[in-house]
């Protein structure tokens, strides 16, 4: 997958978010026992990291010299 320079953090959450779901599936192969509960929290904090650079990556891209900003209602 090619990811431009400027979107670096977004990709490296996603390769790291694809590296835990093969390390996952890999461990939960052959019909044993899991704690279903674990592999949804590593699920979410992987997604969680993908929103969090997605994020970044916008925000830093309005490069506003403002000293405070509005969004959604919220300063």
């Amino acid at each position: 997958m090619e990811i431009p320079e400027e979107l670096k953090g977004v990709g490296e959450a996603v390769q790291s978010m694809v590296r835990q779901v093969e390390a996952t599936w890999r461990s939960t192969r052959g019909g044993r026992a899991v704690e279903y509960g674990a592999i949804e929290q590593q699920l979410a904090a992987g997604a969680a990291a993908i929103e969090r650079a997605s994020h970044q990556v916008v925000l830093q891209g309005w490069d506003m010299d403002y000293p405070r900003v509005v969004i959604a209602g919220h300063m």
